[in-house]
């Protein structure tokens, strides 16, 4: 068994002990904590211990010649004669199998499928998203007795749904990403609600739930698509 330590390039160091096949990794290793592929670091680690072992031990050379009655028997140099025995090396050990690797761990992703768990301000940040949604559809719907231009509300829930995606997002991916899910999750949000009001004498607060719902399933199916292709992207590069 040869032991290979390897230093991803996240910062995380790990060892494990492997049997060699020819002169390289049985199998593929991956980091334990980002889980990037440390095949390629631990061949070269393989490379270097193998090329500093010693050479094996070579045996005298050993000829057969023809004796005076016409028998064949075995003549060793003179000189190498009797540690010509001595040198013989042993039989190798037999070579176990190589133990299966274990897979590395994958890293729990978040509730929204981020790979980092949501802290305070990310969390603010949904509220950022939602919460003007909210208050600009009950203004459009004239529950407070009060109009409003709806381009002044468009563009109000607009800039707090990019704002509250950078601050969803902050500390867990490209700040563009969220900048762009939230403003897809806002307006659709309010288009969706102040679409369905429109011509409408009155309205149920149920039906107005299933609009806005209606509404930010894009801006989540488009989150969703970022997410997976930001993943594939890690991948490659790894």
């Amino acid at each position: 068994m040869i032991p290979i330590k390897v230093e991803c390039g996240c910062g995380q160091r790990y060892a494990f002990e492997v049997n060699p096949v020819d002169g390289h990794m049985p199998q593929a290793v991956k980091c334990p904590s980002c889980g990037a592929d440390g095949t390629l670091a631990a061949n070269q680690v393989i490379a270097q211990i193998l090329a500093m072992a010693p050479p094996a031990p070579v045996a005298a050379p050993v000829a057969q010649v023809p004796s005076t009655a016409g028998a064949m028997r075995i003549a060793v140099s003179a000189a190498a004669a009797a540690p010509a025995v001595a040198a013989v090396a042993p039989p190798p050990p037999p070579i176990s199998s190589p133990k299966p690797a274990r897979p590395a761990p994958v890293a729990n992703r978040a509730a929204d499928g981020w790979d980092v768990e949501e802290t305070q301000v990310n969390k603010l940040g949904t509220f950022v998203i939602v919460g003007p949604v909210i208050f600009a559809a009950l203004f459009a719907s004239g529950i407070f007795g009060v109009q409003v231009a709806p381009s002044l509300l468009l563009t109000v829930v607009a800039v707090c749904g990019v704002l509250g995606g950078v601050l969803n997002i902050s500390g867990r991916g490209p700040v563009l990403a969220g900048a762009l899910v939230g403003l897809i999750i806002a307006v659709g949000g309010y288009g969706a609600v102040y679409w369905w009001i429109q011509g409408r004498e009155s309205v149920r607060k149920f039906e107005l739930i299933i609009a806005f719902v209606v509404g930010i399933i894009p801006g989540y199916l488009l989150q969703t698509l970022l997410q997976a292709y930001l993943r594939k992207r890690a991948q490659r590069q790894d």
